[in-house]
């Protein structure tokens, strides 16, 4: 099973959605896990775990930030982590999707 993740949603985030991306990808060798978001935070965050295969970045350079709308956002900002992530659904390449 294949599982996105919005890496850059979310009050902690990314720090937060990495560990528990982490967690997830040591317990549940199984699953592919994808961290949809800025690549560069991502990257420095899981650099500080060990590397596991099921576990990779999908980029998606734009964010979705608290003090705007969503869904006027959702769909202004094309490229953004949660818009790619619906999109990656959509198209069949995941089976879930977290945002």
């Amino acid at each position: 099973m294949r599982i996105a993740l919005d890496a850059m949603g979310g009050d902690f985030a990314p720090k937060a959605m990495v560990e528990g991306a982490v967690m997830t990808a040591k317990e549940f060798s199984e699953l592919d896990i994808l961290l949809v978001g800025q690549e560069t935070p991502i990257l420095s965050l899981l650099n500080e775990y060990p590397r596991f295969t099921n576990l990779h970045i999908y980029p998606a350079e734009e964010v979705i930030e608290m003090g705007e709308h969503p869904t006027k956002a959702f769909q202004q900002k094309q490229h953004s982590s949660i818009a790619v992530g619906y999109s990656l659904l959509k198209s069949g390449e995941v089976d879930a999707f977290c945002g």
